[in-house]
């Protein structure tokens, strides 16, 4: 034995003494081909030691031992291990195993070894079997489906390569067409631009408590999973192990293993398309230092990714059913097996993923989870139509990541919930859950998220998405944002607090229900409607302590902003501008405006109705340019510090009535513009209950004026008038040769008086004169005889140009004899 020789085995010798039992697989790879530590004493029945002789490889049934094979005194375990494989191969039959048993050493393998069926391989005994070629184990080759090596299963040990040899890329093991293989508690170490591990067209493999460490890989050369879940391609994947007939993995279980300084953990990276790995089970494991991907799922179906730890990786897990545009080239397909998968029957869940930004991935991601939609301009060599991921199920996944939160391409009837998303730092451009094109009927539910630029950003086509109590805090723009292009989406029961900008924002968004959602401390606008918006409903949500405007809208369509909360705003509660049309607007509560109740800016409002204002710092309703208010009606508003209603020169209202205002700091009503129908209304505590100014037109009955201070009304002018409620006339009626006389007695101020008449006393009622104050009577001739008819007279008075109506007379009746 040469000095190197006995060197290393004294070194390696004080490893196994400092390891064993624990052996927690210390192997520091520091050996060189065909130099291994082998050697063991073999005692006598009177315990002196015999000559040391070479180790070797047995075959046991149970406890039998059937066989035993000499390994080279040089530690080369090749052809041992492969008469062991080869005798149990021999003897195999149905319904036994046979373990292989190998004992403590470090041992080197020459060449690939082809593993038997029904074994067991025992590395308990602090084994290390050392990669010294291409591969250490394969599978039997050029058989169809998983009609190949089966029931195999190897206990224990440490599968290596030689530490920073980098003369030969392999793999330690591959395995094709194979079925019902165990790794338990292996560790497999020391890979270079390859994988520890790699599958294909496999059935029921399963890694339980296993080890995958230390690679050296470069990105531009290699995928790199250490456990490469892969597929059957003659040209690229699996050379030399036939038959390429696309069978897919079915029932790969990797459980309880550690993945730990790789290029990428597990998974896969190519695929067929239209062909779809199944029952793919990734859980309780561990990444640690992962550079680019901790878990890679292409083309997985029915298949379960849960309750892993990720830890300072460059991404987490990314799950995607088809290669981007860019990429399509890189598809393999089998035309004849091509199929649409659209229940993809997938959950990842329970995940607790940390990711870093590093140079390997352009960006950090924890879940990225990508559809295709593949049409024939994309100039794909394989089947068109749409490859989205449907049926995915991202829940209760822990995630801190200073870049991306949640990413979705074309997903569809998917669940996103209960996820606790946190953006170590606010970026530009990420988001906690995004959902990018064609994303459609997807819940994104009961998600905490924490940081990021948008909490929730829809966006690209993505429709009929239910947006669902989710607790969004901090984000350096909008809570939930939902940008042009998207349709028929609903935000409803989210909390959210202290957006830099806004809590919601449509931007250009179609058919949005915005509903029930809880918004605080906004630095922008609590909700913000844009960009040719148009909003269904949007209702009942509670705002508070936004900076601008509790809800504000610019050029977009609303149809109903109702029973909204609103509170504490540093600008007004709502803000209408330039070019919003709002169908209806009703039952909403707003107080303590620092600047208006509700501010309208040349825009078109069909119905003001039933809202409670209070409290705002300047006007309670505030409409200024050429705005289109149809009804103002049965509002309540108290205690603005100037105009319980104010309106510009322009604003037209054709109908105000039922309103109750008080306590204004100057006037229940100031109007500059023109009023159709000023009725009904309760003035109360104000300085003047309406102030008209100078040229309006206006129309005004009668309402109720308590305690004003300088007076019902005053109508502005060359001359300025005070005025409140016209008296009704006091009417009789007489009748002579089929004409009947009206008379009424004098209402003061009156300037004209209009009589009605009809023939029916609830019938419609025509106007059939006008007569001017002087006139107290008016006779109407030629009636029918024998019918019966009803008046009823009103007084005008004409202010400038304000029109003061009374209360119609009460009803008299006559019938001509």
């Amino acid at each position: 034995m040469n000095k190197r020789i006995a060197s290393l085995i004294l070194s390696l010798a004080l490893v196994f003494c400092f390891t064993a039992p624990d052996f927690a697989f210390a192997y520091s790879g520091s050996i060189t081909r065909n130099t291994v530590f082998n050697a063991q004493s073999i005692s006598s029945e009177n315990d002196e030691p015999e000559a040391e002789k070479a180790a070797s490889v047995s075959v046991f049934s149970g406890d039998e031992l059937l066989d035993d094979f000499d390994i080279e005194e040089d530690g080369n375990i090749t052809y041992a291990l492969r008469s062991a494989f080869d005798y149990c191969t021999n003897n195999l039959e149905d319904g036994k195993l046979l373990t292989v048993r190998i004992p403590e050493g470090v041992y080197s393998v020459n060449y690939a070894l082809t593993i038997s069926s029904n074994t067991v391989l025992d590395l308990t005994d602090n084994v290390v079997l050392v990669d010294a070629s291409s591969n250490i184990f394969i599978s039997q080759s050029g058989v169809e489906g998983y009609n190949g090596t089966h029931d195999f299963t190897v206990l224990g040990g440490r599968l290596t390569y030689i530490e920073n040899d980098s003369s030969y890329n392999g793999c330690l093991v591959r395995l094709a067409h194979a079925k019902n293989i165990k790794f338990e508690n292996t560790v497999f170490s020391n890979n270079k631009n390859s994988h520890h591990i790699e599958l294909a067209a496999c059935k029921d493999i399963s890694f339980n408590g296993c080890t995958f460490e230390n690679m050296q890989a470069d990105i531009s050369q290699t995928s790199g999973e250490a456990l490469q879940i892969d597929i059957l391609e003659e040209n690229e994947h699996f050379k030399l192990m036939p038959e390429y007939d696309g069978t897919v993995n079915d029932g790969i279980t990797v459980n309880n293993c550690i993945f730990r300084n790789l290029l990428r953990g597990v998974g896969t990276q190519s695929a067929y398309a239209g062909l779809y790995q199944k029952h793919i089970k990734i859980t309780n494991c561990t990444f640690e230092n992962i550079q680019a991907t901790a878990i890679s799922c292409m083309n997985y179906i029915d298949s379960t990714v849960s309750n892993n730890v990720i830890t300072n990786c460059g991404e987490g897990i990314k799950y995607y059913l088809m290669m981007s545009d860019a990429n399509l080239g890189k598809m393999y397909y089998i035309e004849d097996n091509c199929s649409i998968n659209t229940n993809c029957n997938t959950v990842i869940s329970g995940n607790n993923i940390s990711v870093v930004k590093n140079a390997v991935m352009k960006s950090a991601s924890p879940i990225y989870v990508f559809g295709n939609n593949i049409t024939s301009e994309k100039g794909a060599a394989f089947k068109t139509g749409n490859y989205y991921v449907g049926n995915i199920s991202i829940t209760g996944n822990t995630i801190n990541t200073p870049e991306y939160g949640i990413r979705i391409y074309d997903v569809k009837n998917s669940n996103i919930s209960k996820n606790r998303i946190n953006g170590v730092s606010a970026v530009n451009g990420t988001n906690g859950v995004y959902a990018d094109e064609d994303c459609d009927s997807n819940r994104i539910n009961e998600n905490t998220i924490k940081g990021f630029e948008n909490g929730i950003n829809i966006k690209n086509k993505s429709d009929s998405n239910t947006v669902s109590r989710n607790v969004i805090s901090n984000p350096a723009k909008n809570g939930i944002i939902l940008q042009s292009g998207v349709k028929s989406n609903t935000v409803t029961s989210n909390t959210i607090s202290s957006a830099s900008s806004n809590g919601i924002f449509s931007n250009g968004s179609k058919s949005t229900v915005i509903n029930s959602n809880t918004v605080s401390k906004s630095r922008g606008h609590g909700v913000c409607i844009m960009n040719s918006s148009e909003i269904t409903k949007l209702a009942s949500n509670k705002i508070t302590e936004s900076t601008e405007n509790g809800i504000y809208t610019k050029a977009s369509k609303l149809s109903s902003v109702s029973s909204n909360t609103v509170s504490k705003t540093k600008s007004s509660g709502v803000c209408i501008m330039n070019g919003s049309e709002i169908t209806k607007l009703d039952s909403n509560k707003i107080t303590d405006s620092a600047k208006n109740g509700i501010y309208c800016s040349s825009s078109k409002l069909a119905s003001v109705s039933s809202n409670t204002i209070s409290k705002s710092k300047s006007h309670g309703i505030c409409i200024v340019g050429k705005c289109a208010v149809t009804k103002l009606n049965s509002n309540r508003i108290s205690e603005s510090s100037k105009n319980g209603v104010y309106m510009e020169s322009g604003s037209k209202i054709t109908d105000l009535k039922s309103n109750t205002i008080s306590k204004s700091g100057t006037n229940g009503i100031s109007t500059y513009g023109s009023i159709g129908n000023i009725s009904s209304n309760t003035f109360t505590s104000n300085s003047w209950g309406i102030y008209f100014a100078s040229g309006t037109k206006n129309s005004v009955y009668k309402n109720t004026y308590n305690s004003n201070k300088k007076g019902a009304c005053y109508c502005d002018g060359k001359k300025g008038y005070k005025f409140s409620n016209l008296s009704a006339p006091s009417v009789s009626l007489s009748q002579k040769s089929r004409a009947a006389t009206v008379k009424w007695k004098k209402a003061s101020n009156a300037t004209s008086y209009e009589i009605y008449r009809s023939t029916s006393k609830n019938g419609a009622y025509s106007k059939i004169k006008t007569v001017s104050s002087k006139t107290l009577s008016f006779k109407n001739t030629r009636l029918s005889k024998g019918k019966t008819y009803y008046y009823k007279v009103r007084a005008i008075r004409k202010i400038n140009s304000t029109t003061l109506y009374s209360p119609y007379s009460s009803v008299k009746s006559i019938k001509i004899k």
